[in-house]
């Protein structure tokens, strides 16, 4: 028997494809939650801190946190009043994976009705260019690619 799929879902693209308004149709599901803030930052992390993340230790976690807070991405949510704090995320993930520490996130962020059991993702056009990474990353993970077709007159 198949196990039910819960993510991620990565929604991906060009800009201006209409992934917005799949994430938001998508959104209208309880048991889907997609942040409504692109990420942006999962490629730059990896590049950042290395492929296997060495959180285990509290100055590197520190310094990664500080990064995560340093982007638009938590910006615009901390404008939303949504935080996620240094004591949950270490506390909810396991440090030493990128798949978990990033599962927390999205889940944290999710629409705030969304608890458990639903499927989480991610909605950044731009992770087109990184669907590779993000599928060695997360191997159950599915994309969903919008492609823009613009028809000449």
């Amino acid at each position: 028997m198949r196990s039910r799929f819960s993510g991620p879902l990565f929604i991906v693209g060009l800009p201006r494809s209409g992934t917005k308004l799949l994430r938001d149709l998508l959104n209208q599901n309880s048991r889907i939650g997609i942040p409504t803030v692109e990420t942006h930052f999962i490629p730059f992390m990896l590049n950042q801190f290395g492929e296997r993340p060495n959180f285990e230790n509290e100055q590197e976690f520190d310094e990664f946190y500080k990064e995560f807070a340093r982007t638009p991405f938590y910006w615009n949510m901390y404008k939303q009043g949504r935080i996620l704090d240094k004591k949950t995320l270490a506390i909810t993930a396991d440090l030493t994976s990128w798949a978990s520490i990033f599962e927390t996130i999205l889940k944290y962020y999710a629409p705030f009705d969304r608890r458990t059991g639903f499927i989480w993702g991610d909605k950044t056009p731009g992770y087109v260019n990184h669907m590779p990474l993000l599928k060695e990353l997360f191997p159950q993970g599915r994309f969903l690619h919008i492609i823009s077709l613009t028809m000449a007159h």
